[in-house]
């Protein structure tokens, strides 16, 4: 199998297994949300983002080093992976023991304590997680049987014991327990067939792993940070309800990072490649924006259209109270949009350090625009935290990328712009004319998205033919 082959083979594995997962994550939270309130979502949203938190503490980035030592050197994955295991169990025991520390001393009752507490154990699952040896050793389909799994499990369990807020306890158990299948099966697999994959506790490998990881670790913390410390401030500063109102807008969120997730992996290489070259930069550049351009930003155009019926319709009426919030997160997602086009060629021309110190100051920014914000405007004011701190990332990195590439790609960027701009002119057209005359509801969404989509396709093919055949081409 060619190298060009395998990498197609990885990538069509890996964005059928995000799909999959992905939907089923999807409903997993309607049903949670539903079944369990904004009080008890909220609970959950709050564990979910304070043990993203300690997922990083736990690792370290140690992920992304062994994926890299075991593509070098494959005949010695078991090796090299045996002390990355010992420390991530190490790490996680010192992190859960912090962890319980700050869960007495929160101000919650005995309930939401204890779901606290399980929620985080987690963290110990994710010691036993393989995908960074099977990424290193391109065997990606284990990775993708692995998230399907846990999220297809999840999904069946949510739906079968989990009917009333009195099912938090339970809510909080169910992905603990799919995660300790899927990954105890894959470990008893690798344990028979990669040679000497193990617990190891060789403190001087530690010291090796933690020299090349801790520098990666630090751009890991500030993108959780700013991914996840509206929920966890809303639930230290805010109510359940709170918190439980814009965990539900977070979730939409997540979806529209999903198709630019997917163009990043294949596009690195050839970023990378050039980047000695001013016209190649420039060039492959600018493809890398089209691209996740036209692919990725026209769903957050759409949410922003319709965020009030988007939530209704997946997680009920008690929900629609966080239009405004979305709307504002889906003007984030935007400018995070932005952020990738500039900040992933920049990562890949050897810029990594700015890209880290720019980072740092918009999760600093956010930390504190929430600690300002939250007491006065609940929800908004966490979503506008968001909203600012990815504008100034976005700014600075965009700074350096035209410093090396000589542009900005603001033609690639305003002609996407209008295409957008014709599908939902288009949609509103039809909400104003015909709006009054059928229900607001999920078939709603549907016509309307099929509408929407067959305008932007038809801007698209007409205003980036030229482009699009490059793209395609072999």
């Amino acid at each position: 199998m060619t190298f060009t082959s395998t990498i197609l083979r990885n990538i069509k594995i890996l964005t059928a297994a995000q799909i999959i997962a992905s939907v089923a994550g999807l409903f997993s939270s309607a049903l949670l949300a539903r079944a369990l309130g904004t009080d008890g979502f909220g609970v959950l949203g709050f564990g979910t983002a304070f043990l993203s938190l300690l997922g990083i503490a736990a690792s370290l980035s140690t992920d992304t080093y062994g994926t890299r030592q075991i593509a070098r050197n494959p005949i010695e994955a078991g090796t090299i992976a045996s002390p990355i295991l010992g420390l991530r169990l190490t790490l996680s025991v010192l992190a859960y023991a912090v962890f319980i520390v700050i869960v007495l001393t929160l101000d919650r009752n005995q309930t939401e304590k204890t779901v606290l507490l399980v929620q985080a154990g987690g963290i110990f699952v994710s010691v036993f997680i393989l995908d960074f040896v099977f990424q290193g050793l391109e065997r990606m389909g284990i990775n993708g049987l692995r998230q399907i799994s846990t999220a297809l499990i999840t999904l069946i369990c949510i739906y079968l014991f989990v009917r009333a807020p009195d099912d938090l306890l339970t809510a909080a158990i169910i992905p603990v327990a799919a995660g300790s299948i899927a990954v105890g099966v894959i470990w008893f697999y690798a344990r028979s067939n990669i040679n000497g994959i193990k617990l190891s506790f060789a403190r001087d490998r530690w010291r090796q792993i933690l020299a090349v990881s801790l520098p990666m670790a630090v751009s890991g913390v500030m993108h959780t940070i700013i991914f996840n410390t509206d929920a966890v401030m809303l639930g230290l500063m805010s109510t359940n309800e709170q918190t439980g109102l814009y965990v539900s807008a977070f979730k939409i969120v997540g979806l529209t990072m999903i198709p630019a997730g997917l163009l990043i992996a294949p596009f690195f290489p050839s970023l990378s490649a050039g980047w000695e070259d001013q016209q190649t930069r420039f060039d492959r550049s600018r493809t890398f924006a089209i691209s996740v351009l036209i692919v990725s930003l026209p769903l957050v155009v759409f949410i922003a259209i319709y965020p009030e019926l988007i939530l209704r319709t997946l997680f009920g009426q008690a929900y629609s109270g966080a239009g405004t919030t979305l709307l504002i997160l889906m003007a984030s997602m935007a400018v995070m949009h932005l952020r990738i086009i500039y900040g992933h060629p920049l990562v890949a021309w050897n810029e990594e350090r700015f890209h880290m110190v720019a980072t740092l100051i918009g999760a600093a920014l956010n930390v504190m625009l929430n600690f300002i914000l939250i007491p006065d405007y609940g929800i908004v004011g966490a979503a506008y935290a968001s909203l600012i701190g990815h504008a100034v990332i976005s700014i600075l990195i965009a700074y350096k990328f035209y410093t090396k590439a000589s542009t900005m790609h603001v033609s690639v960027i305003g002609r996407a712009g209008l295409c957008m701009a014709a599908a939902a002119a288009g949609v509103w057209w039809l909400s104003i004319n015909y709006g009054d005359s059928f229900e607001q509801s999920f078939y709603t969404l549907i016509v309307n998205g099929i509408i929407f989509g067959g305008i932007y396709v038809a801007m698209i093919t007409l205003v980036f033919r030229p482009n699009l055949k490059q793209i395609l081409k072999p």
